[in-house]
């Protein structure tokens, strides 16, 4: 064995503190890393099963309050989109009717 004693083996000659830090902090880590999606999990289910059991529950017949905000208007379904009025071309004038003839 590489230690004479336990006390040896936990001290290391002086570097024992940070050994032993560095694998109490990456075992740590790991644990966390390992229960913290198992613990997501478990309360995304718990959510989920509160959410289905208030959907299931029938409303209670109290009134709703009416809303304050004002709707907006309907539109019938016959109506148009009004469109762009449509432009005029222009059409060639007497000196370009002359110049086509010219040729």
């Amino acid at each position: 064995m590489y230690f004479d004693s336990v006390h040896a083996a936990l001290s290391m000659n002086g570097h024992g503190a940070f050994v032993w830090s560095a694998y109490g902090i990456t075992l740590l880590v790991l644990a966390q890393l390992l229960l913290w999606p198992w613990s997501r999990r478990r309360r995304l289910l718990r959510e989920l099963r509160g959410e289905q059991r208030r959907r299931a529950r029938p409303s209670p017949s109290v009134p709703t309050a009416p809303s304050v905000l004002p709707t907006a208007p309907s539109v019938p379904a016959t109506s148009s989109v009004p469109t762009a009025p449509s432009v005029p071309t222009a059409s060639p004038g007497p000196a370009a009717a002359s110049d086509t003839e010219a040729s």
